[in-house]
């Protein structure tokens, strides 16, 4: 008798990464944005001596386009187009200058008023505008106005 749980489990993983591939795919493209929005922040402070929030609007909107085209390509590819490129950027930029304001806020906040390392400071306000903005982008910029390839329906599995 052959045993089943080799397969079962190899299914319930295949189905698991298959409902959440959005998901996966938001957090390396969201790994690759960090990386090199915290690397431009820590030039711009370390070396060019600019100030911590001017330096974090800058890498941010670095970080804002490249995201914008990774997840727009490969997070959330769609394979029918039924809004503009041009309206999906407004909202992925409306999104994220909220974003940002939320950023610089909490740098504000927990560097100036309560005293947290700016790096620590950094590092916190990054996860909570992460969750924030994988909601915006999930259900309202990159919405399922059609069928997007690679992601799960609603509460469906994504077809492979």
């Amino acid at each position: 008798m052959q045993n089943s749980a080799p397969a079962s489990g190899k299914e319930m993983i295949r189905l698991f990464s298959a409902r959440y591939r959005c998901l996966w795919r938001f957090v390396l493209v969201g790994l690759v944005n960090t990386g090199v929005d915290f690397v431009l922040f820590l030039f711009l402070v370390r070396v060019a001596g600019i100030n911590y929030l001017l330096a974090q609007t800058f890498s941010y909107c670095f970080g804002m386009v490249n995201s914008f085209i990774m997840n727009k390509l490969w997070t959330f590819a769609k394979t029918g187009q039924d809004i503009s490129t041009h309206l999906q950027f407004i909202q992925f930029a409306g999104l994220n200058v909220l974003s940002l304001g939320g950023s610089l806020l909490g740098l504000k906040i927990l560097n100036d008023y309560l005293g947290v390392n700016i790096y620590l400071a950094k590092i916190l306000v990054t996860g909570v505008t992460w969750s924030i903005r994988y909601v915006g982008y999930r259900y309202w910029v990159f919405a399922r106005r059609r069928s997007i390839r690679g992601c799960a329906t609603s509460w469906g599995y994504a077809k492979p």
